[in-house]
């Protein structure tokens, strides 16, 4: 099942100890691009920070999610109506379980700090929706108009990044 194209695109995170012979490293940096991979050199702090919260916290985020729908009480009345939008949100939650429970025990503090970060955003959107009037005259409220500016502003931004993907 080789594929020719399997780091093509893809970045390679370059994390050589302060120590590292300059040669090695360019010889790394020179095999990835040779792969077609760009590369990124980061230290190694910075790369655990950095992998806390763009695929740690997914996959957490993830799980979380999974447990509070498909393993909430109502969700076997409500399966045949679960979308695309769950599935799609939970499917981290499938990953290797092992695996995930491993990068837990060693980048525990980091991913810490990007799941409060995460629960303070999902609290911040939560006053949004508390501010908002009852349903029936919510469209024309100033807190309708912030939580559709607050999406819209998010909106753009995810498809910025996107863009430069």
């Amino acid at each position: 099942h080789a594929d020719s194209s399997l780091f093509q695109g893809r970045t390679w995170c370059i994390v050589p100890p302060p120590e590292a012979d300059p040669n090695a490293v360019r010889l790394v940096t020179q095999l990835a691009a040779d792969t077609g991979a760009s590369t990124l050199e980061i230290d190694a702090a910075a790369h655990d920070r950095a992998v806390a919260a763009v695929s740690h916290l997914p996959f957490t985020a993830a799980a979380a999610l999974a447990d509070a729908v498909i393993c909430g009480e109502v969700f076997e009345r409500a399966a045949p109506i679960a979308g695309t939008g769950l599935r799609d949100m939970t499917r981290l939650a499938s990953g290797d379980a092992t695996m995930h429970r491993d990068i837990v025990l060693t980048n525990r503090d980091n991913l810490v700090a990007s799941l409060e970060r995460y629960v303070a955003c999902l609290q911040d959107t939560l006053a949004l929706l508390r501010r908002l009037p009852p349903a029936d005259s919510a469209d024309e409220s100033p807190a309708a108009a912030e939580i559709g500016d607050y999406f819209a502003s998010l909106k753009r931004a995810r498809d910025a990044w996107l863009d430069r993907t």
